[in-house]
């Protein structure tokens, strides 16, 4: 009776060992996945400080700087920024300028007229100031000749333009 009583307490304990390995092959199995899952978070954990990190920086550098006194930032401008390089790049992929030439924008249009503005303005200008130079030379020759004129006259003599030479005659006579 002892034997089969050793083989059955061994059998048992034999068993009892067996599962005991398997619920530790289970516990290193959760042991592992809980590992794998922490470094997971620490690596999602680190990615998100950074970017709070960036978000704090954004933040600092809106509100620290200067702005007119009609307009106040808020946090919310770097977002806002981020957001409308997106748009802009979206319609450039949709239009490149390189396909679409009279594709500009309204601001640079606005600036092209402005320069063409000043550029036609200063032709203006630089017109008027030489009709008023011409102007006052033409009332000076105008002037001269009239006093020519007078003096040749008072001397007696004419000055007249026929087929492109000038002749002097004696008033009454020709030289």
């Amino acid at each position: 009776m002892d034997i089969p009583e050793k083989n059955s307490l061994e059998s048992e304990l034999l068993d009892k060992i067996e599962a005991l390995e398997k619920d530790a092959a289970t516990m290193a199995k959760a042991a592992d996945n809980a590992i794998s899952l922490i470094e997971q978070l620490e690596r999602d954990n680190y990615a998100n400080k950074a970017l709070v990190d960036g978000y704090l920086e954004s933040y600092s550098r809106v509100i620290n700087e200067p702005c007119p006194k009609d307009e106040v930032h808020c946090g919310c401008v770097p977002y806002l920024r981020t957001r409308i390089a997106e748009f802009e790049k979206q319609v450039a992929d949709l239009c490149p300028i390189a396909d679409f030439p009279a594709l500009i924008t309204w601001q640079s249009e606005k600036q092209m007229f402005m320069e063409n503005i000043a550029e036609l303005e200063a032709k203006e200008w630089e017109l008027e100031t030489n009709l008023q130079a011409r102007k006052v030379a033409e009332d000076m020759f105008t002037r001269r000749i009239a006093e020519l004129e007078a003096a040749l006259k008072d001397a007696g003599l004419a000055l007249l333009n026929g087929r492109g030479r000038i002749v002097t005659t004696r008033i009454g006579t020709e030289l």
